[in-house]
């Protein structure tokens, strides 16, 4: 798993050396839809890259047809057609993700994530972000709200491999521990 991700951010610099600035957006764009197609189990894209079946002929004409399909920037087609032959199209999540915390870390981007078991309030997000600008060098801070059931309330937020946990069970777990150890002296 560690070398396909070595292997993701070789192909994704290589890729960002090819674009423009102005094109490293559009492209993020692009190769988000590409691998919401590869992930999404209910359609047949992804098969038709793992099926060997499958030439490499034809697996090169679904990538150009995909291509005209979405009008995908030209150097980014280019870059799916070398990852076809290469036998490395399944490493395209990877890549993605790779390729966002390049230009997170040009842009000046922080990519947050909050857990909370029902959806969170827009002015919240934007409290949280105007904290975490206030608080960090960045010049924007992207975040997403992500559902987990099995929290019974409260919120999670992850922010660059750091957690800040105020959940109902994070709480619950906290005040254990205390009483744990005050019965403990």
């Amino acid at each position: 798993m560690m070398n396909n991700q070595i292997i993701a951010r070789r192909y994704a610099k290589g890729l960002t050396l090819s674009l423009s600035r102005e094109n490293l957006g559009l492209v993020e764009g692009q190769l988000k839809i590409l691998v919401d197609l590869l992930m999404d189990d209910s359609l047949a894209f992804a098969r038709l890259f793992e099926d060997p079946n499958f030439s490499l002929a034809e697996r090169r004409d679904i990538i150009n047809k995909t291509a005209d399909k979405f009008n995908l920037n030209e150097n980014l087609h280019k870059f799916l057609l070398l990852l076809v032959k290469k036998g490395r199209i399944s490493l395209l999540p990877h890549i993605y993700e790779a390729l966002t915390h390049m230009i997170d870390a040009e842009q000046g981007r922080l990519q947050v994530t909050i857990l909370s078991a029902t959806p969170v309030a827009e002015s919240e997000i934007h409290e949280i972000t105007q904290s975490l600008l206030q608080v960090s060098d960045k010049k924007e801070v992207r975040a997403k709200n992500l559902i987990d059931k099995n929290l019974l309330g409260g919120m999670r937020v992850e922010v660059d491999g750091a957690v800040f946990d105020a959940t109902l069970k994070a709480k619950l777990s906290a005040l254990k521990s205390k009483l744990l150890h005050e019965i403990g002296q």
